[in-house]
């Protein structure tokens, strides 16, 4: 699931970072994943709120991601297709991390 602690995630693009991130705001705010299933073109996650009874899906592309609240499309991100690649990198505490692999010189790029 997205909430494992002390993992990686790797080889992702610049999107499917953001959309990671944004997943994980939503864990910091009440909600817990239910599904995290996986293709070779398309990630789905979804989310319950533990209080109350919205649900959230997220489709993550390589370049755009979907966000729907109770079915309803809240939110929809692209980007520019990019040979960049990226590792994120969840800590104990549901920190993460991000690493650029390549396209460019190495370097730390977010820390949450």
């Amino acid at each position: 699931m997205i909430d494992k602690r002390d993992s990686e995630f790797t080889n992702l693009t610049r999107c499917q970072v953001e959309a990671l991130l944004e997943c994980f705001d939503f864990l910091a705010n009440g909600y817990e994943p239910i599904i995290d299933y996986s293709s070779y073109d398309i990630w789905v996650i979804v989310l319950r709120h533990k209080k109350k009874s919205k649900r959230i899906s997220v489709q993550i592309y390589q370049n755009f991601y979907v966000i729907r609240r109770n079915g309803e499309v809240v939110k929809t991100v692209s980007f520019k297709p990019s040979q960049d690649r990226f590792k994120a990198i969840v800590n104990s505490d549901l920190s993460i991390g991000v690493v650029k692999l390549s396209g460019g010189v190495s370097s730390r790029v977010v820390f949450t």
